[in-house]
C-alpha cells in the first residue's frame, strides 16, 4: 500500500477495525514514513483530548460529592453538640445545683422571713416557696405579710424573691420609706410640720370612743426594751413593730426625696414569726426577758445565714443603699434592743394618751377603723 492507500485506512486502523494483515502493514509502514505518521497523530489528538475531558469531569464530580458529604457531617456535628450542650443547661447543670441548694430550702425561706420582719412594720404571719421546674436555675420564695389595726388583718401582701441557684443568694426586700426617724438624724422643717402630735390627736379623738386606729411615733430620745414596757405599762395597746438602732441610721441615700436623710431601717416585731417554731411569741410587759431573749437568738441566726442575702441591684446602683443583713443584725445583737420607734395600735382613745407619756418627735396615723378590739 501506499501513502494515501495507508492515510485512508488510519481511521479503521484507530479504530481496531482492519485485517490483521493490514494492521501490520500499517504499522510497518507508519514506522518508516514521518508522513503517515503526522497523520496518525493528527488523528489521535482529539480522542487522547476526549478521554481527557471526561476523566477532569468525573473528578470534578466526585470532589462535589465528597464536599457535600464533608458539609453535611459538619452540620450534622454542630447540631448533634448544640443538643447536647442545651441538654447539659436544660438539665443537668439545674439538675445538679438542685440536689445542692433544695435541701436549705427551708433555711433559706427562714431568712427571708427573718429579714421581711426586721426590716418591715408589716406583721409576717407565713411563709412558702415555688421550687424549679425542669431547665430552670431560679426558685421563688415567700413572706406573707398583713397590716393590723385593732385586732383586724388587713392589707395582706406577698414578699416574694427570686432564689438564684447559681449564685446560691436572693436579693434583700426593697425597704419602705423610713416611717421611724433617729432622734440624731435631720430632717427637714415641712417634713416635721406634716407628721406633728397634734395633727395626729386631732384625727384620733374625732370619734375616739367607737375607732382604732395604728400610729407610727418616731421619739426624741432612744429608750431600752425594759424602757418602752414600762411607760406602755398600763395601757391598752398592742406593740406592732419597734424602730431600733442598727448603726445605719446615718446612711444617705443618693437621691432624696421625703425631707428627710435616713431610708435604712430595722427593727422587731410586736410578735416575732420563725418558721422554725410555731409558737410565736408576743412582746409584753410581763415577758420582756423571754422576748428580748427571743429576739437576739433569731437575730444571731440571721447573721449566721446572711449568705443567702444579696442587696437589692437597683437601690444599690440608683440610691446607692446595700440594703442587705451587712453588719445590722450583729449590730444590734452587740449594742442590745435600742428602741427610737413604734407602730402601735388600739383604741383612738388609749392611743391619745401616748401625747402625754412618751417624748414624740413625729407621729403618723398609718390608719383607722371602726372599732376591733378586746
Amino acid at each position: 500500500m501506499n501513502c494515501s492507500d495507508i492515510k485512508n485506512k488510519l481511521p479503521q486502523y484507530l479504530a481496531g477495525e482492519c485485517s490483521m494483515e493490514d494492521k501490520l502493514e500499517i504499522s510497518k509502514h507508519i514506522s518508516t514514513c514521518p508522513d503517515c505518521r503526522q497523520a496518525l497523530e493528527e488523528l489521535e489528538e482529539p480522542i487522547f483530548n476526549n478521554s481527557g475531558s471526561h476523566k477532569l469531569q468525573d473528578t470534578g464530580r466526585m470532589l462535589n460529592k465528597a464536599r457535600k458529604a464533608l458539609i453535611l457531617k459538619v452540620i450534622t456535628t454542630i447540631l448533634a453538640s448544640l443538643i447536647i450542650l442545651v441538654g447539659i443547661f436544660c438539665a443537668a447543670i439545674p439538675g445538679i445545683l438542685r440536689s445542692v441548694r433544695y435541701p436549705a430550702v427551708p433555711d433559706i425561706t427562714r431568712s427571708l422571713v427573718d429579714i421581711t420582719q426586721f426590716t418591715s412594720p408589716s406583721q409576717v404571719g407565713g411563709y412558702g416557696n415555688t421550687l424549679a421546674s425542669f431547665g430552670e436555675y431560679s426558685f421563688n420564695v415567700s413572706a406573707y405579710t398583713c397590716d393590723v389595726t385593732g385586732i383586724k388583718i388587713k392589707n395582706s401582701a406577698e414578699v416574694t424573691r427570686s432564689f438564684d441557684m447559681v449564685t446560691g443568694t436572693y436579693q434583700s426586700p426593697a425597704p419602705h420609706l423610713s416611717q421611724f426617724v433617729h432622734p440624731d438624724v435631720k430632717v427637714s422643717d415641712e417634713f416635721l410640720s406634716e407628721r406633728t402630735s397634734a395633727a395626729a390627736n386631732k384625727i384620733l379623738t374625732r370619734n375616739g370612743d367607737t375607732t382604732v386606729a395604728a400610729v407610727d411615733i418616731s421619739l426624741k430620745s432612744v429608750l431600752n426594751l425594759e424602757e418602752t414596757a414600762a411607760v406602755l405599762k398600763g395601757l391598752d395597746l398592742k406593740v406592732v413593730w419597734m424602730a431600733v438602732e442598727c448603726g445605719g441610721e446615718g446612711t444617705r441615700p443618693t437621691n432624696m426625696s421625703s425631707g428627710q436623710n435616713q431610708y435604712i431601717q430595722w427593727g422587731v416585731p410586736g410578735k416575732l414569726y420563725s418558721p422554725n417554731n410555731p409558737n410565736t411569741i408576743e412582746f409584753s410587759n410581763s415577758n420582756v426577758s423571754d422576748y428580748s431573749k427571743s429576739i437576739i437568738e433569731e437575730l444571731k441566726w440571721l447573721d449566721a445565714h446572711k449568705k443567702y442575702i444579696s442587696a437589692d441591684k437597683s437601690l444599690l446602683k440608683f440610691q446607692r443603699l446595700d440594703n442587705s443583713v451587712g453588719s445590722r443584725a450583729k449590730y444590734i445583737i452587740d449594742n442590745g434592743l435600742k428602741v427610737y420607734g413604734l407602730r402601735i395600735t388600739g383604741p383612738s382613745s388609749e392611743l391619745c394618751k401616748l401625747q402625754d407619756i412618751l417624748d414624740i418627735r413625729l407621729e403618723e396615723v398609718k390608719d383607722i377603723d371602726f372599732y376591733y378590739w378586746n
